[in-house]
C-alpha cells in the first residue's frame, strides 16, 4: 500500500501515472486526508476528471475548508460543468468561509477572463492584504486542537457561553496526524475534525469571523502554535491563544480584553497575560493564604485580583503582535514554553494572572495528550487543579466569593 508520504514523493516527481495505477490497483492507504488530493492531482493530469471529483468530495467530507481541494475542485468543476458553475461555487464557499488568499486570487483572475467585475471587486475587497489591521474586532482567539473531542467539545460549549465575543474573532487549526502516531490519533482526529464541523455555524452565530484550517504538516505543539499565531498577527492586534482543553468562564474574554487594552505591551512591565491560576483546589490550600495573596496584589499596586509570575503558561496566554514578532522563535523551539520562560526571565519580564481563575485546563491527564504521550500516565507529576472545578464552569468569580475579586475589572 502506497502511503501519504510515498505519495508526496511521487507527486513531487510529477509521476502521475505512476500514482494513478498504484490507485487502480487499489493500492494507496487512505488514512491521510492528502492521500485523496495527491490521487486527485493524478487523476487531473491524466484527464480522468469524473474519478477526480469523486476522490476530491471525499477528502472534503473529512476537511470542508481544505484550500488544496478547494483548487482541485475548481479545476474539476471547471471542466466538467464549465467556468460558471465553477466560479459559482468557489464564490460561494468563499462568503461561507472568508477569503483564503490563494482560492480569492483564483476566483478574482478567472472572474476577470469572465467579465464577471463585480463579484470579483466584492471578493477583493474581503481580502486581508486589503484590509490590513483594519478589522472590526481588534482582538483574535487562537486555539490549537489534535484529537481530543471530548475536553475541544467543552472548551467550544464555554465559548458559546461567552461574554463580549464582539471584540474578537476565533481562529482555530488542527493538526494532522503523522505516520508515527498510532490508530487511536487518527481516530480522535477524525472525531475532532468532525466535531468542529458540527459547531461551526453555532460558533458563527457567537463571534463575527470563524476560521477553520488543517495543518498538514505535524510538526510538533510549539511550531503549530507558531504557525497559528503568525497567521493570526498578520491580522489582528493582540491574541488569546488556548489549548483545545482550556475551558473559559463566561467573563473570561473581558479579562482578556482588558489585559490586552490596559496591561500588556512592549513599555509594560507586563509581557503576558494568562486567565489561568496557579493555585490550587481550596480544599487543599488554607484559605488565608489565597486572601493574604490577593491583599498582597492590591498593596503592591496591581489591578485588583491580579498577580504576577515569571513564567508564561502554556496552555493559555495572552499576548500582542509586537511582543509576539520578538518571541515567536523561542515558543517554536523544540521545548517551545520553557524556552519562552527563560526568555522572558532573561528580559525581567512577567505575565498577569487572576486570584479567581477564568480558565482551567483538563488535559494534563488525557489519554490523547501530550504530556501522556511523552511521559505516559504515570510519569506525569503535574496535575492542575482550579478552585473553580466544578462541572458547571459558566459561573465566574461569584462561584467562589473572595472580597473585591468580583470588581476585578471595576476600572475597565
Amino acid at each position: 500500500m502506497l502511503t501519504n508520504k510515498e505519495l508526496a514523493t511521487y507527486a513531487e516527481k510529477g509521476l502521475w501515472s505512476e500514482i494513478k495505477k498504484f490507485y487502480e490497483k487499489s493500492c494507496i492507504n487512505f488514512d491521510v486526508v492528502n492521500s485523496y488530493f495527491y490521487v486527485a492531482t493524478a487523476l487531473i493530469h491524466t484527464s480522468d476528471f469524473p474519478q477526480a471529483a469523486k476522490l476530491v468530495n471525499k477528502g472534503l467530507f473529512k476537511s470542508p475548508s481544505n484550500s488544496w481541494a478547494r483548487h482541485l475542485k475548481h479545476q474539476i468543476d471547471t471542466k466538467l460543468q464549465g467556468s460558471k458553475t465553477a466560479q459559482d461555487e468557489l464564490y460561494k464557499f468563499l462568503l461561507e468561509n472568508g477569503t483564503h488568499e490563494t482560492l480569492a486570487a483564483t476566483f478574482i483572475n478567472t472572474a476577470i477572463q469572465l467579465g464577471d467585475f463585480l463579484r470579483a471587486k466584492e471578493i477583493n475587497e474581503a481580502r486581508c492584504v486589503i484590509h490590513d489591521q483594519n478589522v472590526s474586532a481588534p482582538f483574535a482567539i487562537a486555539l490549537q486542537t489534535f484529537c481530543k473531542a471530548d475536553t475541544l467539545r467543552n472548551v467550544l460549549d464555554s465559548l458559546l457561553l461567552c461574554n463580549e465575543t464582539d471584540k474578537f474573532h476565533l481562529f482555530v487549526i488542527q493538526d494532522f496526524p503523522s505516520d508515527k502516531h498510532s490508530d487511536k490519533y487518527t481516530i480522535g482526529h477524525r472525531e475532532v475534525n468532525e466535531l468542529i464541523s458540527s459547531y461551526i455555524d453555532k460558533l458563527r452565530g457567537k463571534f463575527e469571523l470563524v476560521s477553520f484550517v488543517s495543518n498538514y504538516e505535524n510538526l510538533g505543539t510549539a511550531p503549530t502554535c507558531r504557525k497559528l499565531l503568525d497567521k493570526v498577527c498578520n491580522d489582528y492586534k493582540g491574541f488569546v491563544f488556548l489549548e483545545d482543553d482550556c475551558i473559559l468562564s463566561k467573563d473570561a474574554l473581558k479579562l482578556a480584553h482588558y489585559l490586552l487594552k490596559s496591561e500588556i505591551g512592549l513599555e509594560s512591565k507586563y509581557w503576558f497575560g494568562s486567565l489561568e491560576s496557579t493555585f490550587y483546589n481550596l480544599a487543599e490550600v488554607d484559605r488565608e493564604h489565597v486572601e493574604r495573596e490577593i491583599e498582597n496584589a492590591e498593596k503592591n499596586n496591581l489591578q485588583q485580583g491580579l498577580y504576577e509570575i515569571d513564567f508564561v503558561p502554556s496552555t493559555c496566554f495572552i499576548s500582542t503582535v509586537e511582543i509576539w514578532e520578538l518571541v515567536k522563535a523561542f515558543r517554536s523551539f523544540p521545548k517551545g514554553p520553557e524556552s519562552l520562560t527563560h526568555y522572558i526571565k532573561s528580559i525581567g519580564k512577567k505575565t498577569l494572572l487572576p486570584i479567581v481563575p477564568r480558565a482551567r485546563d483538563k488535559g494534563m491527564t488525557h489519554e490523547l495528550g501530550y504530556s501522556v504521550h511523552k511521559l505516559g500516565q504515570e510519569g506525569v507529576k503535574e496535575h492542575k487543579h482550579h478552585f473553580l472545578d466544578a462541572d458547571d464552569f459558566s459561573v465566574s468569580t461569584e462561584y467562589w466569593k473572595v472580597p473585591n475579586t468580583h470588581e476585578l475589572l471595576k476600572n475597565d
